[in-house]
């Protein structure tokens, strides 16, 4: 009798002091982090992996295969059959900071507290080996190094030059998109941020004088091909947020519009598009492909009207043919026939789709007509407006 009282003591007393992460606290955990297909289990909880991004082949895990045991007086552990990742919750967490991904830390000290374990312990092992492949580990590496730090570009924010508002940019668009200034090269700096969590890449900085060589300079290490500007606002996109300026009747608000330069996106802003990115060259990359793409939305291509443009919008519908709608938006020159579509011919001419007739070159006078950013707002609608849907034979 005695032997039982003690037993029934102790079990609370152990309840009471208890580490572990009930079913509810850890279904909590994995919903902060972005999981879905969470259910119960046995006696785990089954959810889709949260290092898929980085671990599994395709960057998903369409087939969720990460289970964390919902333990009574112990640590809570997840293992993952695809990855083969395994370790505590604390640690999980560890591991998703260390990669570059954004954990609230009021979720990290919660877990703390509940599994009590110091994170900067090995937290993932994989049979004894190191978890990770090399392939793997020097991709991580890469994915850290286009990561910079915001004191990094903390020398150029806050600073508006005149030019930059002589474009006819108001100053809370300025200061939304934390636009600056290099002093020392003469420079107006545009910041570029990564899709999804904002984090910097790197920076562009435009010059102010005449015949200064090259027009734009890359800052940190920066690498155009990898990033478009103003994608950290694909999120919005991606959850139907658009035109908070202006409403909702704005045209092309069900898609994402790409335009070249800097000065396009911002442009567009102003009229009340968050839904835009710039290329910030003519040809678009396989790895700006990927990041529209998972935003599900169509595709409006208004890439400069010159020869370099038209190429680009080529090249672009055939890389987002398969995957969603694409649309192309003409300019407002008009060809004799009144058409406003062109394409380029094998000779590099611009050529009316309408009735074939040869457009000639655009003079200096003409100019403002071929970059988005040289029209009037009047005429950037309509252009939108007059949006066609690009066919692509296969």
């Amino acid at each position: 009798m005695k032997s039982l009282l003690c037993l029934q003591m102790m079990t609370r007393m152990r309840g009471r002091f208890s580490t572990n992460m009930n079913e509810q606290g850890i279904r909590e955990v994995l919903r902060a982090l972005g999981c879905h297909s969470i259910r119960r289990c046995g006696d785990h909880v089954r959810a889709n992996c949260p290092l898929a991004p980085y671990t599994h082949k395709k960057g998903t895990d369409r087939h969720p295969s990460f289970l964390v045991k919902i333990e009574e007086f112990d640590k809570s552990c997840y293992h993952c059959f695809s990855c083969r990742s395994k370790g505590t919750l604390n640690g999980l967490l560890f591991e998703l900071q260390q990669m570059g991904t954004h954990v609230d830390p009021e979720l990290v000290e919660k877990v703390k507290r509940t599994e009590r374990q110091d994170p900067s312990q090995k937290a993932i092992q994989r049979a004894g080996t190191p978890l990770f492949s090399k392939h793997f580990l020097l991709a991580q590496k890469k994915h850290k190094e286009e990561v910079w730090s915001e004191e990094e570009y903390k020398p150029f924010s806050g600073k508006l030059h005149k030019y930059i508002l002589s474009r006819g940019l108001s100053v809370d668009t300025c200061k939304r998109w934390e636009i600056g200034y290099d002093s020392d090269k003469k420079r107006v700096m545009f910041p570029v941020r990564r899709y999804p969590d904002g984090s910097l890449v790197g920076a562009v900085g435009r010059t102010i004088e005449k015949g200064v060589e090259p027009t734009y300079l890359t800052y940190f290490n920066f690498k155009k091909s990898h990033f478009l500007y103003g994608e950290h606002f694909l999120r919005r996109a991606s959850e139907g947020v658009f035109a908070e300026a202006m409403g909702y009747d704005l045209p092309a608000q069900d898609g994402v519009i790409i335009v070249e330069g800097m000065m396009d996106v911002l442009k567009l802003y102003e009229i009340g598009y968050e839904n835009v990115v710039g290329l910030m060259t003519a040809t678009i990359s396989k790895r700006q492909v990927s990041t529209i793409k998972k935003t599900g939305r169509d595709v409006y291509l208004m890439l400069d009207w010159d020869r370099a443009g038209i190429s680009g919008r080529a090249s672009a519908a055939k890389a987002f043919s398969q995957k969603c709608q694409v649309y192309d938006v003409p300019g407002i020159r008009k060809c004799d026939c009144g058409s406003r579509w062109s394409e380029l011919n094998n000779s590099g001419d611009h050529v009316c789709k309408e009735c074939g007739a040869s457009w000639t070159n655009y003079s200096e006078d003409e100019k403002r007509l071929k970059d988005p950013d040289g029209l009037t707002e009047e005429e950037t609608l309509d252009c939108l407006r007059s949006s066609k849907i690009v066919r692509i034979s296969s």
